[in-house]
């Protein structure tokens, strides 16, 4: 087995697919090192979640920030990247209450029934992790919410201090929960498409 070490930081900013495309074998062990890179390009991200699942190969990030790690550990929900150590978090698809979808330079946040009642989303690993990733849109997809609670209130508002300068646009919203948004003033905050 072959093994090649990148820095991301050598990478071109454009064409991330193409060039990983030709760096990953099956046969090859690539290890990017991600250090002094604060947020992930999500281009980088797609590109490199999709390399390792077509060509099955062995990609290692290492150096990466907690933010960082922790969103690859969000939004790479089939593992397929490995992490340098300590070893990934467990698995959080069972308890993970939203569902992570790169929509090309962006991020869909799908909010998953019975959310509310988590209360994890209190912990900040909920929210911070948006701050190891670049992406240019952060939509959250409210179709299985009904209402909006204390708890659901206040990750939304910690999401959105999270993502700035970006505006969040949520979408999929129930009438109630448009007339929750607008009463409690959100809307100053987020968009409501």
């Amino acid at each position: 087995m072959t093994t090649s070490v990148f820095k991301l930081s050598d990478l071109p900013a454009t064409g991330y697919a193409d060039r990983l495309s030709r760096l990953v074998r099956a046969d090859t062990r690539l290890t990017i090192d991600c250090s002094g890179v604060e947020r992930l390009p999500i281009a980088f991200l797609a590109a490199a979640i999709a390399a390792a699942r077509e060509r099955h190969a062995f990609i290692c990030l290492e150096g990466l920030g907690a933010d960082a790690r922790r969103a690859v550990e969000i939004i790479d929900d089939a593992r397929v990247l490995a992490l340098e150590a300590p070893p990934r978090a467990p698995s959080p698809l069972l308890e993970r209450p939203f569902a992570v979808v790169i929509t090309g330079d962006g991020l869909l946040l799908q909010l998953h029934r019975g959310l509310p009642r988590l209360a994890q989303m209190a912990d900040a690993s909920e929210h911070g992790w948006v701050q190891g990733v670049a992406f240019a849109t952060l939509s959250v997809d409210l179709a299985a919410i009904d209402n909006l609670n204390s708890l659901l209130v206040a990750w939304l508002i910690q999401l959105s201090h999270a993502a700035a300068p970006l505006r969040i646009a949520l979408s999929n919203l129930s009438a109630q929960a448009a007339t929750q948004l607008r009463q409690l003033r959100l809307n100053h905050l987020m968009d409501a498409i």
